[in-house]
């Protein structure tokens, strides 16, 4: 019988407090890595990373074609985008989708949030206060429900014991 092949091994994984879950996600083929033998985990996750994941777990279905003006349809990512934007994950802004900016705490909590509406989970805001977060006055108001319910379905921590960090990048780890 033919072996499964082995989950790739990260060489810049080994210690990362993150090892189990980016193998995971790596494994469901979620994630892969930026070459052979590297993850690099604790550079920044962009948009197209976030949606070409998601467009993955819901199974990589048949999609038209993309209408932001920054996204070809030769890009690695056009169908997981066009996807998110059929499905109302993102909506971009000015007709651009903005594929490689880093992707940021508030608009990951965003896209996780309709994501999930989108596969039918209730994922309304939670009255969830963020006190506990010193810096709960930074999360923008096109954020706060998104944020709010993402910290309790526990989908983002805090950066810190009281910071959310909203404005903050997204880790490839963090991601994962």
């Amino acid at each position: 019988t033919a072996e499964e092949p082995a989950a790739p091994v990260f060489r810049d994984m080994e210690k990362h407090w993150a090892k189990a879950e980016v193998g995971r996600a790596v494994e469901a083929g979620l994630f892969s890595g930026v070459s052979e033998d590297t993850f690099s985990p604790d550079t920044a996750a962009t948009r197209a990373q976030l949606v070409t994941a998601l467009y993955r777990m819901a199974g990589s279905p048949e999609t038209g074609t993309c209408d932001f003006t920054d996204v070809k349809e030769t890009d690695w990512f056009a169908k997981a985008v066009a996807w998110a934007a059929e499905q109302g994950i993102v909506q971009g802004s000015d007709g651009k989708f903005n594929p490689y900016g880093a992707l940021t705490r508030e608009e990951l909590a965003v896209m996780l949030q309709r994501f999930a509406r989108s596969r039918g989970y209730a994922a309304a805001g939670t009255e969830l206060v963020l006190d506990a977060y010193k810096d709960q006055d930074k999360v923008s108001s096109w954020a706060a429900e998104a944020m709010r319910w993402a910290v309790s379905q526990k989908l983002i921590n805090g950066m810190t014991t009281d910071t959310l960090v909203p404005a903050g990048t997204t880790t490839r780890a963090q991601l994962a």
